[in-house]
């Protein structure tokens, strides 16, 4: 494992910054409409494909307590339940699924190689890109949290099959570039589809509250039958597993965590600042923070302001309803980890684990390597040719 930032470029991330203050319009609410209607005009007549009614088929109209109690007292009856389960999966699994995370990047099973390299990543980054990226941090304003909004929206409207720089005609290069079909012709169609979809009767939600929440449980567990490998345990529906996450949970709760040269939160708004940046040139295109993109987009969201839109019916409504379920598939293999991994479960619900002390600092440099890769273009950890911050150095004496 190499955790050290030497590889990422520096001095790009200043030329990320604006060259001039950003000056962006409000947001006209037929954005998000546009994209709202637009949702329910490709959700289309086939109501046997809606999320919804797949998984009221399949989901018993239990909560996930009730469901928990139910299936463990039915694989292990003798088994002393708690007067409340705790929210989710519970802590064992919950704990187990992020180390797995961590795992990819970090020697999650060597405590000492752990810290070294979470000492690593941390003086690394903070002396040799921190100073670099500091100015990213002030671009956060009014108007660079509306254009990233906009940039949302805008990819969302794209994923649809209608660019609004093309149907303003401000700019049809994505447009072409992703080959969809001529604006005009999709924006009257999906407006006419809208409002005879809105105008017809519906079926309404077909799924309880009970069902919603227990769709969300099983999707939790969807990376359960795969977190065993990185953390070398045995697989979650072994009887073993409980006993062997718990003692390397234990193991790694003893790891004080050393002093650090930057907070994590720090490291989480510089990932947020990057992510943004990132969204807005995927929407705009490079120059999108320049003069020239920032008037594309301005008058994109005045052509925009000018539409006149349906009125959002119920059918809209309950699209958004649809859409705000997990994937069906995600439900399913969560389903069957949890049904085949009843004595894991058992032991989430029932035993709670130590706090880890190094997870904020893993999660927040987990999310800058991921969006400064995205950003950059390039992974910016190593491997490097003369490494500044070997880890040896930060590994305790012998």
């Amino acid at each position: 494992h190499m955790t050290c930032f030497c590889n990422a470029p520096a001095s790009t991330l200043p030329q990320l910054v604006p060259p001039e203050p950003l000056r962006i319009r409000a947001i006209p609410p037929q954005l998000s409409d546009l994209a709202r209607l637009l949702g329910l005009s490709n959700m289309g007549g086939d109501m046997m494909m809606r999320a919804d009614l797949r998984l009221s088929q399949v989901l018993p109209d239990m909560p996930p307590d009730s469901w928990m109690r139910t299936t463990l007292s039915a694989t292990m009856p003798r088994l002393q339940l708690p007067r409340h389960l705790p929210f989710g999966p519970g802590p064992l699994i919950s704990a187990t699924l992020q180390l797995s995370l961590f795992a990819r990047v970090f020697p999650i099973t060597d405590p000492k190689r752990l810290i070294a390299a979470i000492r690593q990543a941390m003086a690394s980054f903070a002396q040799t890109t921190l100073p670099a990226a500091r100015p990213l941090l002030a671009m956060v304003t009014p108007d660079f949290l509306r254009l990233t909004d906009a940039a949302r929206i805008t990819l969302t409207l794209r994923k649809q099959g209608l660019c609004p720089l093309a149907l303003s005609g401000v700019d049809p290069q994505f447009s072409l570039g992703e080959g969809l079909a001529e604006p005009r012709e999709t924006y009257t169609g999906a407006m006419h589809a809208a409002v005879r979809i809105s105008s017809q009767p519906i079926q309404p939600f077909a799924m309880t509250p009970a069902q919603v929440r227990l769709a969300a449980h099983f999707a939790g567990m969807a990376g359960l039958p795969m977190a065993h490998e990185p953390l070398n345990l045995p697989p979650a529906s072994d009887p073993s597993f409980p006993t062997a996450a718990q003692a390397l949970i234990r193991a790694l709760s003893a790891i004080p965590m050393p002093p650090l040269p930057l907070s994590p939160d720090k490291l989480l708004e510089m990932a947020g600042v990057l992510e943004a940046i990132d969204t807005i040139k995927e929407a705009f295109g490079q120059d999108a923070l320049e003069p020239t993109g920032t008037t594309r987009i301005n008058a994109m969201l005045r052509y925009v302001e000018r539409l006149t839109l349906p009125r959002l019916g119920p059918a809209v409504f309950l699209n958004e309803q649809i859409a705000l379920l997990p994937p069906f598939d995600m439900v399913e293999t969560g389903a069957m980890a949890a049904r085949s991994s009843s004595a894991t479960l058992a032991a989430s619900m029932t035993g709670g684990v130590p706090n880890l002390a190094f997870a904020p600092a893993l999660d927040a440099i987990n999310a800058l390597i991921a969006t400064m890769s995205n950003a950059l273009g390039m992974n910016p950890l190593g491997p490097c040719t003369a490494c500044e911050f070997p880890i040896d150095n930060f590994l305790p004496a012998a």
